[in-house]
């Protein structure tokens, strides 16, 4: 299938599932960007615990419904890498005028800097670099990135990208097929689901941080973004939230739940998860 077009295939059934990031689609509607990441939102275990123990499941479940799809959980990368840009950044301005290949609602908001955003699939990302048909360009973190060789194209990597602070992959099958299947069958599907949703972190984990020494050693120059972006790109977030969910009531619906779960998951996080890794990760163990 194009990459882009399995939404609609699944709902004419001309396919019968597809494994994708519900992010690609906010062209058809916002909304599908909550079953993948949300900018400035949940880590990758809040996106899980709002949508198998909190009320995610359930509103995305019925959302996705009105699209003749059942979703399921299919994986998740976590917090990605900002991306590979060709020069340095030092305030909002330097983004102005840049083509940058970034999805979902992230490449909205980047729109509100004067980014030029745009929505390829992997395969194309470094030949668009290359040719300056893209200036800069974000994927995946440091695994995916290194097999595709973006450092041919860019040598400063940014991170953290708050666009995606989780990415949750999603399995789409078609409603009226999967009525269809036998109940055993259905029961194999989900626990076949529930598997890859609990190995794909662990996997990218226990990837990651091997390939970005690997990126550090060929002269890759780790950058983070500078705070100004990051403020402004929050509360231009924000406004973008507030502004939709009044004007939209499928993304009103589910951003209302999705925020209030977000205030007190990050209420809770301040007080062990953040206050435990802020320690061990600034400070050096004597050896």
């Amino acid at each position: 299938m194009p990459p882009f077009a399995v939404t609609d295939a699944v709902e004419k059934a001309t396919i019968e599932v597809a494994h994708t990031a519900g992010y690609y689609f906010v062209g058809k509607q916002n909304a599908f960007a909550f079953d993948c990441t949300m900018p400035f939102g949940f880590n990758q275990r809040q996106q899980n615990a709002w949508m198998m123990h909190g009320d995610g499941g359930r509103l995305v479940g019925d959302f996705l419904r009105n699209y003749s799809i059942v979703g399921f959980l299919g994986g998740n990368t976590g917090t990605q890498m900002g991306g590979w840009f060709k020069h340095p950044l030092r305030s909002p301005l330097d983004l102005k005028g840049l083509k940058y290949r970034i999805p979902g609602i992230g490449g909205k908001i980047m729109s509100a800097f004067g980014v030029i955003p745009l929505t390829l699939p992997g395969g194309e990302i470094l030949p668009a670099m290359l040719s300056g048909k893209v200036d800069a360009a974000e994927w995946v973190g440091p695994y995916d990135d290194e097999k595709l060789r973006l450092y041919e194209a860019a040598k400063y990597y940014y991170f953290p990208g708050w666009w995606e602070s989780n990415t949750s992959l999603s399995f789409y099958v078609n409603a009226g097929m999967w009525e269809k299947l036998p109940r055993l069958y259905q029961h194999a599907f989900r626990s076949a689901a529930a598997e890859v949703n609990g190995d794909m972190m662990a996997k990218y984990d226990s990837l990651n941080p091997a390939a970005l020494e690997r990126l550090l050693d060929l002269g890759v120059k780790l950058v983070p973004f500078p705070p100004e972006i990051m403020r402004l790109a929050q509360k231009t977030t924000f406004e973008f939230y507030e502004n939709e969910a009044s004007s939209n009531p499928e993304f009103g619906k589910l951003y209302r739940n999705w925020r209030l779960f977000r205030e007190r998951q990050f209420a809770w996080h301040r007080v062990a998860e953040h206050t435990y890794a802020n320690f061990v990760y600034t400070t050096r163990v004597l050896r």
